[in-house]
């Protein structure tokens, strides 16, 4: 069952977002409460009470359930968290960091996370940091998602390791015209409800595939506007690396970097004038690196200069004739 969900959500990561119609939802049970010992009930009580308007009542009785379901187990336990999680989302609220001690699995993961990121306790980050490490960023949107996270919180041990692995890289494009670009990237919105179970509330795995998704959103709430200059079909292959390129933009305060970081587009018409551009571009790239290495080495953080210098093998050239 799990598996069949999660697969689902993750192809809400990568299919554009269409609008459908949803029938309304009705409970089982006239007036389903938190307090129920029935975990269906629960459930559809959770699930009714993100529909209404923020009230501290409610999220409050919406804590008290989670304390009392988070250590059940069974897949109707599951469900009721999963609700639970999502409409404290929903409403907002801000839980200690001891509520959370635990590990959501399955689709209640993502509002799991997205709680411990609102958490204000300095251990949460130190936590997500813990669910960070791991991650393969080439494999795991999460990777960029959490990480963005911790970057603007400057997390002193994942700005570090952020820095520890970046290699730059400079991406150029010979022979592509305007008309071969995709466009600029968007975020995608998804809408809940695309999976329903018998007798459970829908389940939000399509709005928590709009919300967590991607790797698209992480350049633009930490370093201005979304994916600047970046409209190439080379975006997926380097979003890894602009990703990082634009957290030491942000750690650095230096925001051009991002631009001078972006696949450099050379069309047919200046072809000629390939190598002088490139190397233009080199230099200036090379020049606000070391300027951004000083900048964090001020704060405390170490920044491989040597690494960061553009040497041939990092330096992409793909011609689209």
């Amino acid at each position: 069952m799990w598996a069949r969900t999660l697969l689902v959500a993750f192809l809400g990561w990568l299919l554009p977002a269409q609008r459908t119609v949803i029938p309304e939802a009705k409970p089982p049970m006239p007036a389903p409460r938190l307090i129920a010992d029935d975990p269906v009930e629960v459930a559809w009580a959770a699930w009714a009470s993100g529909k209404e308007a923020p009230v501290a009542a409610t999220a409050r009785q919406l804590r008290w359930a989670l304390t009392r379901w988070r250590g059940e187990r069974g897949e109707a336990r599951d469900y009721a968290v999963l609700q639970i999680l999502h409409a404290l989302n929903l409403h907002e609220a801000v839980l200690p960091l001891a509520e959370l001690e635990f590990r959501a699995d399955g689709l209640a993961y993502m509002p799991w996370l997205q709680l411990l990121k609102r958490c204000r306790e300095p251990a949460a980050l130190d936590r997500l940091f813990d669910e960070w490490e791991p991650l393969t960023p080439k494999a795991s949107p999460l990777w960029s998602w959490i990480g963005g996270h911790l970057v603007t919180a400057r997390h002193p041990p994942t700005c570090q390791r952020v820095l520890d692995m970046l290699t730059p890289r400079l991406i150029v494009e010979l022979d592509v015209s305007r008309s071969q670009w995709l466009g600029d990237a968007t975020p995608m919105t998804c809408h809940g409800g695309r999976l329903a179970v018998a007798g459970q509330p829908p389940l939000p795995i399509g709005w928590w595939a709009g919300a967590s998704s991607p790797i698209w959103q992480n350049s633009g709430f930490v370093a201005g506007d979304p994916l600047p200059d970046i409209r190439s079909v080379m975006v997926v292959r380097t979003a890894v690396e602009w990703t990082q390129l634009c957290w030491l933009a942000y750690l650095a305060d230096r925001p051009e970097l991002t631009k001078l970081a972006a696949p450099m587009v050379i069309d047919r018409d200046v072809r000629d004038q390939k190598d002088e551009r490139i190397a233009e571009r080199k230099k200036a790239l090379e020049a606000a690196l070391a300027d951004a290495a000083a900048a964090v080495g001020r704060q405390g953080l170490s920044a491989p200069v040597a690494r960061w210098r553009l040497r041939d093998e990092n330096i992409e050239i793909i011609s689209r004739r």
